[in-house]
């Protein structure tokens, strides 16, 4: 049957050679020519059930996750362990197959455990603690990327945070794609006006990306629910940033808080087609929620 899709896909149908079993020169021996038929119409329809799976594919969406995993030497005492918990992570991420990931905390090790549990995916060169890209190889094919500084904070000791980014091809339908992935510090690690330039930096990387067409996705723990001034900020609610974005997915119940902090942004003309939390706060293998949107750029 694989060889009957190939063919169907094609558009071609093969030539019964003299040695095919199928083949038949008596015109008495109608069985043969019957099956022969029967291949024929088999091929034809395969190739009208590629034809039109092939233009299903075409339109899709894109499926993007944004996963905080927990890196073991950030969780709190009676936390489960990563060796506990981190087949429920694999699992989540198989669960909704997404395009991408926007993964934060891993650090230890996880990634590469992750990488092995999932080998579909791919990884953005340059990972860092800030945050991580997985994407689909077999679908994207990764263009360009980078690793870019956007907050500062002091906790005891000056440390940078970085947003990394990926700009992807779909290989199928030849259409562009940048991905951002980022932890923003939380209140109390940096002060709420660094918070707020972190994103006017983030937001002026974007306006400055090198193919302007490109749909952007934001995605990440922003340690911040969406009344928080850097998230208005990022919104166009308050200041004139020269990129503005829109919501394409609101978490619930994180943290007995009435909003999430965990987000996934778009540029404004994206359609959200879909949008929810795979898996909830422990079930998901970490301390977060695992939440997902599907766009149409």
């Amino acid at each position: 049957m694989d060889a009957l899709l190939q063919t169907g896909s094609s558009g071609s149908v093969p030539v019964p050679l003299k040695s095919d079993p199928f083949f038949s020169h008596n015109t008495h021996d109608r069985e043969p020519i019957m099956r022969r038929c029967l291949r024929f119409l088999m091929v034809l329809a395969a190739g009208l059930f590629c034809g039109r799976a092939s233009a299903a594919d075409a339109g899709d969406g894109i499926t993007v996750m944004s996963f905080n995993v927990l890196r073991d030497a950030w969780a709190k005492p009676g936390d489960p362990s990563w060796a506990d918990r981190k087949a429920d992570v694999f699992a989540t991420i198989q669960r909704k197959s997404p395009d991408f990931v926007a993964t934060q905390e891993e650090g230890g090790g996880q990634m590469e455990e992750m990488l092995a549990a999932l080998p579909a995916y791919h990884e953005v060169p340059g990972r860092e603690i800030s945050g991580g890209i997985l994407y689909l190889h077999e679908k994207w094919a990764l263009l360009d990327h980078g690793l870019t500084r956007f907050v500062r904070y002091d906790d005891g000791n000056s440390k940078d945070r970085y947003f990394i980014w990926g700009l992807f091809n779909e290989k199928s339908a030849s259409r562009m794609m940048y991905i951002y992935s980022l932890h923003l510090p939380y209140a109390g690690q940096a002060t709420p006006s660094d918070r707020v330039a972190g994103m006017a930096q983030m937001a002026r990387h974007v306006a400055a990306r090198q193919q302007q067409s490109a749909p952007v996705i934001l995605a990440g723990d922003f340690n911040s629910t969406t009344d928080m001034d850097n998230m208005r900020t990022l919104t166009g609610e308050i200041g004139d940033l020269p990129s503005k974005f829109i919501y394409a997915h609101k978490d619930v119940e994180v943290r007995d808080v009435s909003y999430g902090i965990d987000h996934i942004l778009a540029l404004p003309g994206t359609t959200v087609r879909e949008s929810g939390v795979v898996a909830g706060i422990w079930t998901s293998g970490s301390d977060h929620p695992a939440v997902y949107a599907v766009i149409e750029p």
